[in-house]
């Protein structure tokens, strides 16, 4: 058999379990489960029991038969250790006549050497060397100096090519996690800020009502308790929702798009008047019926009346036009103001998680606000023009058959 060929054979016996093992590795983990230890004994007795099948045995393949052994004591596997080191006794013994006693006194040797330079940094490479100056003394007397040259010279070779291959597989593994790692970080942080942007609103709500209420008007129990315990309603459910870190959920149900706009828009009209914006409605005195989620879709108006708002702080003719449009299948709803807009640059970032040109902004409004609505199949537009006006379009489909 050719050198090359040999080595070719050798590797692919020696590196195709543990190539496996580490796919196998690399799912588990990506499905969160622990690394199996018994899969990777698995590996290494199928490199081992391949070689002795189907490799040459000779004076070469006496130390090849030791890399799924030294790839045992790379990870600090005990247990491998021990019964890899027994199998290569026996082995020794029965398919090379070479006396039990040496095999015994030259494994014992390597563990020795293990334990003493294990807590090292870079304790592998030193005992490789260390185990063919050892190999090297002990088979002196049994072969030729250039059997055991030959023999160092090829498990020295075709060692560090598999130890490559397996530390370079190991990189890609830890790679592959730290990644997913990141991810996982990354959704975490994004619910966290989902979380502070959104109950913010409901809470702003909450806090205008209580400013304005007087605990000696009956009237003002009437009218707002209700609003601040739906606001403190929708608050618990965010929250519920949130502590998940899953993607936007709805519950749809058979509701009137224009009453849920009448009640949104009803919601901010104590904010209305205090910042002296002149509101503008052209909804039809008709029920249109869709399959949505009212809390969500509160939500996706109540973001948007919000930077209305604050669009328009201390701009003199401050107007909000709020308009329906019934097609076919689908609704129209238009929010316009004539605010400070956002320029064509920042127009093309609003809907990418974080960005915000706000200063205590966490810039999620908007792209919560795109995932609520693209889960009732519906769009939602923005369009801008700095210092002039900004328009938002929601389309949503309309309830088919609904009598």
């Amino acid at each position: 058999m050719e050198f090359y060929e040999w080595i070719l054979l050798n590797t692919l016996y020696l590196i195709t379990p543990l190539i496996l093992y580490l796919f196998f590795v690399a799912y588990n983990q990506n499905i969160e489960k622990k690394e199996n230890h018994l899969f990777f004994q698995i590996a290494l007795f199928s490199s081992f029991y391949l070689c002795i099948r189907f490799g040459e045995i000779s004076s070469k393949s006496i130390l090849i038969l030791n890399i799924p052994l030294l790839i045992a004591y790379l990870k600090k596997e005990n247990f491998s250790i021990f019964l890899l080191s027994s199998f290569l006794v026996f082995y020794h013994t029965k398919e090379l006549s070479i006396p039990i006693f040496y095999s015994i006194l030259e494994y014992s040797t390597y563990f020795l050497l293990y334990q003493l330079l294990k807590k090292e940094k870079n304790y592998f490479y030193y005992f490789i060397i260390l185990k063919i100056i050892i190999y090297g003394i002990y088979f002196s007397f049994l072969m030729s100096f250039k059997e055991l040259f030959l023999s160092s010279l090829y498990f020295l070779i075709i060692s560090i090519f598999i130890l490559f291959i397996w530390k370079q597989a190991q990189n890609v593994l830890k790679y592959h996690m730290s990644i997913k790692e990141l991810e996982q970080e990354k959704q975490i942080r994004t619910s966290l800020f989902k979380i502070t942007h959104e109950i913010k609103n409901p809470i702003a709500v909450c806090k205008g009502y209580l400013d304005m209420f007087d605990v000696n008007n009956k009237e003002h129990a009437i009218k707002y308790i209700p609003i601040i315990k739906e606001e403190i309603e929708r608050t618990l459910l965010l929250l519920q929702d949130f502590l998940s870190f899953t993607k936007v959920k709805i519950e749809p149900d058979i509701l009137d798009i224009h009453l849920l706009l009448e009640e949104s828009l009803k919601n901010f009209s104590y904010l209305f008047d205090e910042h002296h914006i002149q509101v503008e409605t052209f909804i039809k005195d008709e029920e249109v019926y869709i399959n949505g989620d009212y809390n969500r879709l509160c939500q996706v108006f109540i973001n948007i009346l919000k930077n209305s708002i604050e669009a328009l702080e201390g701009k003199e003719n401050s107007k909000i036009v709020v308009k329906t449009k019934i097609g076919k299948d689908t609704i129209k709803i238009s929010i316009w103001d004539n605010g400070i807009g956002i320029s064509e640059q920042n127009l093309s970032k609003i809907s990418e998680p974080f960005f915000t040109t706000k200063k205590k902004g966490t810039g999620l409004g908007i792209s919560l606000s795109k995932e609520i609505i693209k889960a009732h199949n519906g769009t939602i537009e923005y369009y801008s023009k700095e210092n002039v006006e900004t328009k938002v379009v929601i389309t949503l489909p309309l309830l088919q058959n609904f009598n």
